[in-house]
């Protein structure tokens, strides 16, 4: 349901970068490294839920260390900060600007193909402020 909204957003997205390759990806942890070596700039956007924020609140996370989202974060697999580190060990070259967003959700177990009605009140000011996010980290 709502924790399908990155991948919603990305394809609208897609439509004000076209020159950004759009991979939905179902993989976090050390299945990231591969996937994004070699670029200059990667913007992943994922889900998060936090009692400090409102459904569709957006945030940067500009400090590795603290991501804190639903697909970022596995307790089965190493977090995005160490994957990272540890791509730069093996050789990897990490993107030299590597931005993460995350939007605030309310419901993640819950399945249905209509996303909650919160989304549609503030898709297109999640959409503006995103775009804002992606152009201010491509200068």
């Amino acid at each position: 349901m709502d924790d399908a909204l990155s991948i919603i957003l990305a394809k609208d997205l897609q439509q004000a970068f076209p020159d950004f390759a759009l991979e939905i990806l179902p993989v976090g942890g050390l299945g990231i490294i591969e996937l994004i070596s070699g670029y200059d700039l990667v913007v992943i956007i994922d889900t998060y839920i936090s009692a400090d924020a409102d459904p569709g609140d957006i945030i940067r996370f500009d400090d590795m260390k603290s991501v804190k989202t639903l697909h970022l974060q596995n307790p089965h697999d190493a977090d995005l900060y160490t994957s990272l580190k540890l791509a730069e060990v093996t050789g990897y070259r990490v993107p030299e600007r590597l931005v993460i967003i995350g939007v605030q959700i309310k419901q993640q177990l819950m399945a249905s193909r209509i996303p909650s009605t919160w989304i549609h009140e503030k898709y297109s000011q999640m959409i503006e402020q995103i775009s804002c996010m992606i152009r201010k980290a491509d200068y």
